[in-house]
This record gives C-alpha cells, sequence and structure tokens, in this order.
C-alpha cells in the first residue's frame, strides 16, 4: 500500500475544523465512560506527526511520528494493547511514559473501506490493566462507530458539492442545500442518538459489566447492520428477508432453527431501521431466555400483506423453549417492542407470552413502511 495514497485518504477523512469536533468529542468520551478509562483520544497519524482531533480526560501533546502507541497501532488490523508500558521495552522512553505518567494503553485503528489506517481510537490509563475479550470488542466496534460518522460526514460533504454544482447550473435556489445538509445533519444526530438511548437503556438493575456491555454491543451491532443494508440499496429501502437474515443469524446455532415464510417485499429505510431494533431484541432474548436457549427450540417468523386496510402484518413465535412467564415489570425489549417500533411506523404491536414460547404480533399500514413490492 502506497503511503501517499494513505496519506490523500488521511486529508479526505479529516479536513483541517477550525473549531473543536463535538461530534468526535461525543464519541471519546462514550469510549472512555464505557471502558473505565480516565483518558481516550481519536489520533491521527502522518508521515512524521501524530495528532488528536480529539481528546476526552486529558490534554496530551502531538508528537513526532514513533511506534509505541498509536505510532503502532496503526501498523496493525487488530487493536494494539500495552498492559504496562513502563516495563514495556517499546514504550519504556516514550514521552507519554517519562513526561505524562500513561501506563496503560488500548487502541483500535481507524480502518477505511480501501484497507487505509489512518489512525486510532484509544484509551489510556495512568495504572497498568489488563483487558479482556470484552474489551477488545467493545474498541472495534467503538472505531467502527468513528469510521461511520467520517464516511457519513464524505457522502455528505461529497453530495453537496456535487448538488451545488448542479445549483449553480441550474440557478436553483439556495435554500435546497439549506435542506440537504439539514437532512445529512439530521441522519447524524438520529444515529447518535439511538446509540447514546442503547447506552441508557441497556442497563438493568442488578446486571453485571460484562451484561451491560454484551447488551449494548450486539444492540450497536444490530443497528449497523441494518445500516449496512440500507447504504447497499443507496438508501432508497431494504429488503425484508435480507434485514431478517443480518438481524437474526449472529443468533442462530443451526439455520434450521429459523422457519421464516413471507412475500418479498422492500421496506423503508426508517422502517427497516426500527424493525431491524426490534428483531435484533427478539432474537437476544430467545436466547438468553427463549426458544433458542436451549438445544430443542425454534422460532416461526412469517409475514404477509393485507388488503383491507393495506397493511403489513408481521407474527413472531417461538416454540420449545422454557415456560413463559410474564414480567412483573416492563423493561426496555418490552417498551420497544410494543410502543416504540409500532408507534414509529403508525401501527400496533403485542407480546403474548404463552406457556410454550413468547409470541409478538405487529401490524402496520402499508404506506407507512414499504417502498416497493418486490415480485
Amino acid at each position: 500500500m502506497p503511503d501517499e495514497r494513505r496519506l490523500a485518504a488521511l486529508s479526505h477523512y479529516f479536513p483541517p475544523r477550525p473549531e473543536p469536533d463535538l461530534d468526535l468529542d461525543r464519541l471519546t468520551k462514550f469510549a472512555a465512560d464505557l471502558l473505565k478509562a480516565p483518558m481516550a483520544v481519536i489520533s491521527t497519524v502522518s508521515d512524521d506527526h501524530i495528532k488528536y482531533v480529539s481528546q476526552s480526560g486529558g490534554a496530551l501533546p502531538a508528537y513526532h511520528a514513533r511506534e509505541g502507541f498509536c505510532g503502532s497501532c496503526v501498523l496493525h488490523k487488530e487493536p494494539w494493547i500495552i498492559s504496562d508500558a513502563l516495563s514495556d521495552p517499546r514504550t519504556a522512553d516514550h514521552p507519554y511514559v517519562t513526561n505524562d505518567g500513561v501506563r496503560f494503553y488500548c487502541g483500535a485503528p481507524l480502518t477505511t473501506p480501501d484497507s487505509h489506517r489512518l489512525g486510532a481510537l484509544a484509551v489510556m490509563d495512568v495504572v497498568p490493566r489488563e483487558v479482556s475479550s470484552q474489551d477488545i470488542v467493545t474498541i472495534k466496534v467503538l472505531a467502527h462507530m468513528v469510521m461511520r460518522e467520517l464516511e457519513l460526514r464524505r457522502s455528505r460533504d461529497g453530495a453537496l458539492k456535487a448538488y451545488q454544482a448542479q445549483l449553480v447550473q441550474a440557478e436553483i435556489r439556495e435554500d435546497h442545500i439549506r435542506g440537504l445538509m439539514r437532512e445529512v445533519t439530521h441522519r447524524s444526530k438520529n444515529m447518535l442518538a439511538v446509540v447514546l438511548a442503547f447506552a441508557r437503556q441497556s442497563e438493568v438493575q442488578g446486571q453485571s459489566l460484562n451484561d451491560y456491555r454484551g447488551r449494548l454491543i450486539s444492540r450497536i451491532e444490530g443497528l449497523a447492520h441494518t445500516q449496512d443494508l440500507i447504504a447497499e440499496a443507496d438508501w432508497r429501502g431494504a429488503d425484508l428477508n435480507g434485514l431478517i437474515t443480518r438481524q437474526l443469524t449472529p443468533y442462530l446455532s443451526d439455520p434450521q432453527r429459523l422457519h421464516q415464510v413471507g412475500p418479498n417485499v422492500s421496506l423503508r429505510p426508517a422502517a427497516a431501521q426500527h424493525l431491524g431494533m426490534a428483531l435484533q431484541e427478539l432474537a437476544a432474548n430467545s436466547v438468553r431466555n427463549g426458544a433458542l436457549s436451549n438445544d430443542k427450540g425454534f422460532v416461526s417468523l412469517s409475514w404477509k400483506l393485507g388488503a383491507d386496510p393495506p397493511c403489513l402484518r408481521l407474527f413472531w413465535r417461538e416454540h420449545g423453549g422454557p415456560r413463559v412467564a410474564v414480567p412483573e415489570k416492563p423493561g426496555f425489549g418490552r417498551v420497544l417492542l410494543e410502543r416504540v417500533t409500532p408507534q414509529a411506523m403508525d401501527g400496533l404491536g403485542r407480546l403474548s407470552f404463552e406457556p410454550d414460547g413468547l409470541g409478538w404480533q405487529l401490524e402496520v399500514p402499508a404506506d407507512s413502511v414499504l417502498a416497493q413490492e418486490v415480485a
């Protein structure tokens, strides 16, 4: 990989900014909070300098490019971990160790779709630490979120430039540009709002930190799967069969444990996002407590298009799992399935706690969710 191409990508993804980058600052603080670290950074690594575009919990100085921390992280595909920098010969004489007291580093490279590693998202501590496998998954997911934010900006900037050229040629009014910018900004803020909502709502009283991390990461990964599917169709829609496959496959030890049947339909992007969150919640719950928690249970998932009134009806039913008990208090999952998802699509959702398996029925108006019907 020629270094010139990587440096060109670096300038495209990280153009100069005269003001603080608040969106990246939120993600940096989120990383520090989630991994219980006093410091977190988003760095860029050029041919001669390592700079920070965002910092949380400290003000580490930029420094000449050298191996050890972020300079080493960008050389590897997987996270770079230094458990005790003072006793590690690779970092013992690094200025951050000798001058700033850094003892622990855990970073994941920021990698473009073209495999250019531009910098790192990293957390640091002033005491030695060990990392768990869940910590490694967490830092990789968070680095992926940073790149998604940067990709969205590139898409926005590219679309804006092309649209501005059309405006000049056709003398279209200026408010069309503002409308495009508002839409792109709304999508970016909406994505961050969903992730932050997951972070707040994934906490359950009495659960361990590992359980909290697991639930949060599963929900974020489910959201990412849906966004990938929508992006592949250029935001025109999302195939329902494809959405089900992407959301449920990670939870199925055997594909035969899912019985699905229904017509081919294409969902609007917003509907796909909400339905994807619901399917991920149902699958995760089934693995923890339902039919997919043992070796014999299975899930039946069916949907059909109604004509009078025009609507989409979807049915989830679990079979062969542990005996179902009605929960005493509604948790985040129940609120999502009975209120958030149905109301977002102007429809109705109902959970049924049958002794032999959990059921969920969703009915939504066709014109609220269907992009087009695929023959």
